[in-house]
């Protein structure tokens, strides 16, 4: 189910900017993009390190 809303928003985030977006936002939207990004890879960091078994399984792999 969550795939589907996933590609749902995805559809309507292209039409959305095709319809309403010209090319002079682009520059603003890579900046927002691309913080939005980093925000979540941050926040996964912080997810990994706080699991104390996900530590154990990357420190002794077996």
């Amino acid at each position: 189910m969550m795939v589907y809303a996933i590609f749902a928003f995805i559809a309507l985030g292209i039409a959305g900017g095709y319809c309403f977006l010209g090319l002079e936002h682009k520059e603003l939207l890579d900046e927002i993009l691309m913080s939005a990004l980093y925000f979540m890879v941050f926040v996964a960091g912080i997810e990994i390190g706080g699991n104390r078994h996900i530590i154990k399984k990357i420190c002794n792999p077996q």
